[in-house]
């Protein structure tokens, strides 16, 4: 049962990193694409690097602070509220 569940582990972790890799992919590509050239101007290249980077710190702020706000409010509260910016978009 123990290789069982670290391989299940370790394949989900790999799941995790490509999408997480995929994301940040899209991300600056979305960079170069005319609609975002045209509204926001042509970024140099600490522009960039500022804009993917800030993906990724907002993962990472997003993750430090799901574990404390779903022990304070509880883990369906928790959800529910993080979707309703979601939903009115």
């Amino acid at each position: 049962m123990g290789r069982l569940a670290t391989g299940g582990a370790a394949g989900f972790l790999a799941i995790g990193g490509f999408l997480f890799g995929y994301d940040s992919g899209i991300i600056a590509s979305t960079i170069v694409q005319p609609y975002f050239t045209d509204y926001m101007g042509t970024p140099t290249s600490a522009e960039t690097g500022g804009i993917v980077s800030s993906f990724t710190g907002g993962a990472v702020l997003g993750a430090l602070s799901i574990s404390y706000l779903a022990d304070m409010f509880g883990r369906k509260k928790t959800v529910r509220t993080s979707n309703k910016p979601r939903a009115l978009m």
